[in-house]
């Protein structure tokens, strides 16, 4: 055989042996694959007001008693003598699935219609109108409450929030006549907490 003819047949077996091996590998070859799918439970949340139970001291008396309904309480008070107390003991319920907490700057505690300082701030949740101390306290103790030692501000914030399932301590909206004057006038007192997911 000339080297012409010997070089075509080895190209025409290398051709041979190439295809051979391509297909070889095909026949080896094997695609893998995972697929599914994943349902996601959503959580639920419920945070409310709970066991609520006046206050009064002296004459302080409530002529509309302290109703829950819900995520709201209301009353109406009358403070008739220097001393008299009236207030609302309350804690918060998650009957959820999903931590709440209270971020600082969501209790806003409004007094005649005026905002009382932030909780960031050390003079926290009281102020004292028309001879009215009124303020959201830890406690009811005269003194504690008086002096600041009690209230709600920042030292506190913390434990406002609440686990799923769970209930916070007792809190206490409190409102004393601390300096009796001749005048006739009605404080409207207000107390919002927005609740927000803990993530």
């Amino acid at each position: 055989m000339n080297q012409k003819k010997q070089r075509t047949l080895a190209i025409f077996a290398l051709a041979i042996a190439l295809v051979a091996t391509t297909i070889a590998y095909a026949t080896l070859s094997t695609q893998l694959g995972i697929t599914g799918s994943i349902s996601k439970k959503g959580g639920k949340w419920d945070v409310k007001i709970s066991d609520v139970t006046t206050l009064v001291k002296n004459n302080g008396e409530f002529t509309k008693t302290p109703s829950a309904s819900g995520t709201s309480i209301s009353f109406n008070a009358n403070l008739n003598y220097e001393d008299d107390v009236v207030g609302v003991k309350f804690r918060i319920h998650n009957n959820g699935t999903i931590d709440a907490g209270l971020p600082d700057g969501k209790l806003v505690l409004n007094v005649n219609g005026s905002k009382v300082l932030t909780s960031s701030s050390e003079m926290g949740y009281q102020v004292l109108t028309d001879g009215v101390l009124c303020g959201l306290y830890t406690s009811d103790d005269d003194e504690a409450a008086l002096k600041g030692w009690n209230m709600i501000d920042g030292r506190y914030m913390e434990e406002l929030s609440v686990a799923q399932g769970a209930y916070s301590g007792y809190y206490y909206l409190r409102c004393k006549y601390v300096t009796q004057d001749t005048t006739n006038s009605t404080i409207s007192v207000s107390l919002n907490l927005e609740y927000e997911q803990i993530s």
